[in-house]
């Protein structure tokens, strides 16, 4: 037992590193498109598509408590290494999201529309341009709904390479997408929705192809498992109450400087929450690499080593964390 502890002790070393470059490549690469984008859409192109795509974003308070759940039941699974239960539970999430992205369509499609074209602060110049941008928004969105069971297969198996390859390959075509702007051949900011929603139809692509080569729980068999449906959504609903909170105190915030104050204050508080991702991320990156194996372990009957894994991932995060965040607080210009 120890010694597979020790084994399992150097993967999700290496898997933190391996996350860790990842992170460093993605940060540079985005943050330097963020310029790009900026540049060529202009301070209140790029604070309208920020308020949109916050917008459409709330929806994910809907999905973020079942993603979470998804990927617990999946990894839990892996542990107590039953494939005919991960297939079941597999097959049970792609059902399940593909109701809620149905839901999504629907809410997006009357509510939604509703608010960005009535209540929102938005020039009557851009309306047209915005109502573009916000449907491929929701196409874009709905689409990594419906690709988070893949994903999740992924970071359970613990092929944080692959992960990490697809994401860095994301930032770089965002960052074709920013050069391609200079030379739109129609609206920038309607040419920009189209190329995001294109290169999210690509990366989803790469997550679908590489599970079904590689693993044999991915192949989405018509299935509904009655108690396995309610408690995943028992377990989601447990999380539910922090997403709302969040979202709304992130996104909530976004709406209501848009109503007041308008979109050039939309595109500081993007580079702002920009910054905020960053710090969070160096702690979000080693509890990926940790989160399966304190749930695998859990699952296998060790809870020893579970309980130990929380403890040194709550100590060695936190710390993490506050390497990066506490410069950050202290000597950023007020």
């Amino acid at each position: 037992m120890e010694a597979n502890n020790a084994v399992n002790n150097k993967r999700i070393a290496k898997n933190t590193l391996i996350l860790y470059l990842r992170m460093f490549l993605t940060v540079g690469v985005s943050l330097y498109t963020s310029r790009v984008v900026l540049a060529n859409l202009g301070i209140s192109d790029y604070g309208l598509y920020n308020v949109i795509g916050g917008f459409v974003s709330m929806f994910y308070m809907v999905t973020a408590s079942l993603t979470q759940a998804i990927s617990r039941f999946i990894t839990f699974e892996l542990g107590k290494n039953d494939m005919k239960k991960l297939e079941d539970t597999f097959s049970t999430s792609v059902f399940i999201l593909f109701i809620l992205s149905l839901v999504v369509v629907l809410l997006a499609e009357t509510i939604g529309l509703w608010f960005v074209n009535c209540e929102l602060n938005i020039d009557a110049d851009r309306m047209i341009a915005a109502n573009w941008v916000y449907q491929f928004t929701v196409l874009t969105f709905v689409l990594e709904m419906l690709s988070i069971p893949y994903s999740a297969l992924i970071v359970s198996h613990e092929k944080m390479g692959t992960f990490a390859f697809v994401t860095i390959m994301k930032v770089i075509l965002m960052l074709g997408v920013a050069l391609l702007l200079s030379v739109s051949p129609l609206d920038t900011l309607i040419f920009y929705g189209i190329l995001t929603f294109a290169v999210s139809l690509g990366v989803q692509g790469m997550y679908y192809v590489y599970c079904r080569r590689n693993f044999r729980e991915s192949s989405v068999h018509i299935h509904f498992d009655k108690d396995l449906f309610n408690e995943m959504f028992g377990f989601a609903g447990w999380n539910f109450l922090s997403t709302v909170a969040s979202m709304l105190s992130s996104q909530g915030v976004n709406m209501m400087l848009n109503i007041f104050f308008g979109t050039p204050v939309n595109a500081a508080r993007g580079i702002a929450g920009q910054i905020n991702g960053t710090a969070g991320a160096f702690s979000k990156n080693f509890t990926m690499a940790l989160s399966p194996q304190i749930t695998k372990s859990y699952a296998s009957g060790d809870k020893l080593y579970s309980k130990a894994l929380v403890c040194q991932g709550a100590k060695y995060s936190f710390l993490l964390l506050l390497m990066v965040a506490l410069p950050v607080m202290l000597e950023t210009d007020y």
